[in-house]
């Protein structure tokens, strides 16, 4: 739990006076509330029961909507990741899903565990994946590569791809028999480091330390998704890890305390509630040369600065001269989350604020301008969005979710 503490401001507001910083909600808790993929989606009910949903929203009648199906109880936590759900319990985690040709769900195989045309097997046909110890999981993500942080601060993480699992191995892991439980490796983020919160995306990880220090390994891009000024992967060349991986600069005295890794860039939250991202902050569509057009701009101010630019291939990219992103005067973000060509704040107030897709490239975009979702006198308590998708918990026990998973005005309708 965060504690009461007197910072100063400049990121989040034009006071440069010492203001008391609130009691914040855990990040790690925000994320693992409720998670969205295309028409798909999970909740962690008030209550802990899991529900989930797999068809899109078509209109807000009663017989248009479909309800949730309650598939669990008692979760810790789940994430939804390309084709793969993973969710935490105390004896452990379950994954299931369609995308498992490299052993993300676990299980010493390739075959897949539900499909998505229906939100989950059934659970309790579904085994724990062997993870080597009985220290409680505290939060799991999958992806291409799926990976746990356990309640002592350390690591693990299998799947992958054909090049392996970045910082653990060359070969995708928990594809073949023997290759999880003892077996699998715990991630050297280096000597005595513990890890408090972390998000990954495809093969991209990166993890908060407790010290305050963020490290991202894994495949970075031309523009530097892993912020280390240059454009070169971490973890698939031995000695790449652990003290040899440096921390991401992201400024003089800054503490990092939550990180969203999207598909081309990623953001960071500093102690104090400023927010700052770097990589790609645009796609360019190029169109059949045989058309007479020049390549268009898509998905551009994912990252927050009111311009094209991506940052975070040069050193000159990054720390102090990586700035805030202006959220509006005042605000302090306590979560943050990445997607496909978006980025998204939740703030102290309960309110949440996302940029990109075409807004946030141009001056005026940002600040005040940037309105916050309307959702009522509700306060997001969760929230969680993959490629076109979005979801947000009221603190009312009511998912809200809108883009391709569904209508912001007719949320999936959970069980009693």
């Amino acid at each position: 739990m965060r504690r009461l503490a007197f910072l100063l401001l400049p990121a989040a507001g034009c006071s440069d006076e010492l203001v008391p910083l609130p009691e914040l909600p855990p990040a790690l808790d925000i994320a693992a509330r409720v998670t969205t993929i295309h028409s798909h989606g999970c909740a962690r009910m008030l209550d802990n029961r899991l529900a989930c949903w797999s068809e899109v929203v078509l209109g807000c009648r009663p017989e248009e909507r479909r309800p949730a199906q309650l598939v669990a109880s008692e979760v810790r936590g789940v994430s939804m990741g390309w084709r793969s759900t993973c969710a935490a319990f105390d004896g452990g985690v379950k994954c299931w899903g369609e995308g498992n040709e490299f052993g993300v769900l676990g299980q010493g195989d390739t075959l897949a565990r539900g499909s998505l045309a229906s939100p989950a097997p059934p659970i309790d046909e579904i085994p724990f994946v062997d993870l080597g110890t009985d220290v409680p999981v505290r939060a799991v993500v999958p992806d291409t590569m799926a990976c746990v942080l356990f309640e002592d601060g350390r690591m693990k993480c299998w799947g992958g791809s054909e090049a392996g699992v970045p910082g653990v191995s060359t070969e995708p892991l928990g594809d073949e028999p023997g290759e999880m439980g003892a077996a699998l490796p715990y991630v050297d983020l280096g000597t005595g480091a513990r890890v408090v919160n972390f998000d990954l995306s495809g093969t991209t990880a990166c993890a908060v330390l407790a010290d305050g220090r963020l490290k991202c390994w894994g495949d970075n891009n031309d523009q530097g998704r892993l912020g280390l000024g240059d454009t070169r992967d971490r973890g698939y060349v031995p000695g790449e890890m652990g003290d040899a991986l440096p921390a991401v600069d992201l400024g003089s005295d800054t503490r990092v305390i939550d990180v969203a890794v999207g598909s081309a860039h990623a953001c960071a939250v500093l102690e104090g509630g400023g927010v700052k991202c770097w990589g790609r902050n645009h796609d360019v569509f190029e169109p059949d040369p045989h058309e007479v057009r020049p390549p268009e701009i898509r998905d551009s101010g994912r990252l927050g600065y009111e311009d094209l630019r991506h940052r975070g291939a040069t050193p000159e990219d990054m720390g102090d001269n990586l700035p805030f992103v202006d959220l509006g005067r005042g605000a302090r973000a306590v979560a943050v989350d990445a997607g496909l060509g978006h980025s998204c704040a939740v703030l102290e107030t309960g309110k949440l604020k996302c940029w990109g897709i075409g807004r946030g490239d141009e001056p005026g975009e940002m600040g005040d301008a940037l309105p916050a979702y309307d959702f009522g006198s509700g306060r997001v308590i969760g929230y969680a969005s993959k490629y076109e998708s979005w979801c947000a918990m009221l603190d009312s026990g009511e998912p809200r979710c809108w883009g391709v998973s569904a209508q912001l005005e007719c949320p999936p309708i959970l069980p009693e």
